[in-house]
């Protein structure tokens, strides 16, 4: 078992690289924009390869904690498991695939609607903080690392961690989980995940208001709870193809609708 959670957490590290090449390409023009004209300032390369290596070191280290946990917590990656062991066998569930899909496009369409028409006026200037970008680089790139990576670091890793944690302290048993400490891993990972949005919403805005919180928190985690449901009761794959499917109709359909 852990030689296969070393193949696994292999194979995470290189989503993981993969993921970061996509936020440098989107990424790339800012940062040399930001280096010009520093002294001794360190080469847009050199700050690109830490990144990757910084990345990878953590996906390969985050998901081989999870996937030392996911057993003890009766969670499982069935699809990834399938890729390093011929023994483990492995059947997709079509009609979750479509579940996954739709909530996820749902999802988008329920965050953009909030955004739009409670957020924005509640705060004017987040209009304005918004920076044009190219749509088929945000696109890839949100599709890959928030699809992907996102799903590594939020739901294998910490809703994992939080459920394990929670089942240590209040359980003696494992068989038998109940269902009150997954929805306390689901819910935690999922606010400690629109938490880590609150230093760079500061930074832009110079402050955090009560609608600054809200919104990081609220948006978040309207998605991120059905992520971390699918996680629990089917595995890991689905709750990626609803995160992609999430950016997929923001992308293709929602963001023209809205403008």
């Amino acid at each position: 078992m852990v030689k296969n959670n070393l193949k696994l957490s292999l194979l995470f590290a290189f989503l993981g690289a993969i993921a970061t090449l996509t936020l440098i390409w989107v990424q790339g023009a800012a940062l040399a924009e930001l280096l010009e004209g520093q002294e001794n300032a360190p080469s847009v390369l050199v700050l690109n390869i830490i990144s990757i290596v910084q990345q990878v070191v953590l996906t390969f280290i985050t998901s081989f904690i999870g996937l030392s946990l996911i057993r003890k917590v009766n969670l499982e990656v069935p699809f990834f498991r399938s890729l390093v062991d011929r023994d483990y066998s492995f059947k997709w569930a079509k009609n979750w695939i479509v579940y996954a899909a739709i909530g996820g496009s749902l999802g988008s369409l329920i965050m953009i609607i909030l955004d739009k028409f409670v957020f924005i006026p509640l705060l004017p200037t987040l209009e304005e903080t918004i920076a044009p970008t190219s749509w088929g680089k945000s696109f890839l790139m949100s599709v890959i690392y928030g699809g992907i990576w996102e799903e590594i670091l939020m739901r294998l890793f910490l809703m994992t961690l939080i459920i394990w944690i929670v089942t240590k302290l209040f359980r003696k048993q494992t068989n038998n989980i109940p269902s009150w400490i997954y929805w306390t891993g689901i819910i935690g990972a999922t606010l400690l995940f629109g938490a880590g949005h609150l230093p760079a919403t500061a930074q832009v805005f110079g402050e955090l208001t009560t609608a600054l919180v809200a919104r990081a928190l609220i948006l978040n985690g309207i998605v991120g709870i059905f992520f971390g449901y699918l996680f629990w009761k089917k595995g890991l794959i689905y709750a990626m193809i609803a995160h992609m499917f999430f950016h997929i109709a923001n992308f293709t359909v929602w963001m023209h609708i809205f403008n």
